[in-house]
Parts: C-alpha cells; structure tokens; sequence
C-alpha cells in the first residue's frame, strides 16, 4: 500500500455530518446518541424535524433535542 500526505487523505475522505441527540424523560432519565449522514442536508433536516416539536415556553417531561449538524473530521493514523 503506497503512502499518502494528510491533505491526500482528508481529500479522499466522504463527507460525514453528524447530529448530537439527547432524550431527557423526567421518570426514566435520560440518554444521548449520535447520528451520522452522508450530507449536510440529511444531518440538517434531522436537526429541524427533531428541535420542531419541542415547545419553547417550557421544558417538558420528555423531549428529545438535537445538537446543529456537525462535520466529522477524519483521524489519520
């Protein structure tokens, strides 16, 4: 296997976006999570559908909020 630069490397890399999830329920406690996509758009819309229904004049009993989209950046070893 030849040897690639860093720069070669991020260049070959897929485009990955993540969205931080966390589930809060008064009762049960809670838990948080990570969702990967492949485009901004998808990580993007998954943020808006989940952060739509949370109410803004108070804080429920449960609710689950999304963290904006995030870009992975590759680790090379």
């Amino acid at each position: 296997m030849a040897r690639i630069t860093e720069e070669q490397g991020l260049s070959l890399a897929q485009d990955v976006w993540i969205v931080d999830l966390h589930e809060s329920d008064h009762e049960w406690g809670s838990e948080s999570w990570s969702e990967f996509f492949t485009t901004f758009v998808e990580a993007n819309e998954r943020y808006t559908t989940v952060n739509a229904v949370n109410p803004a004049d108070h804080v429920p009993d449960y609710y689950i909020v999304a963290s904006k989209p995030r870009k992975a950046i590759p680790r090379l070893t």
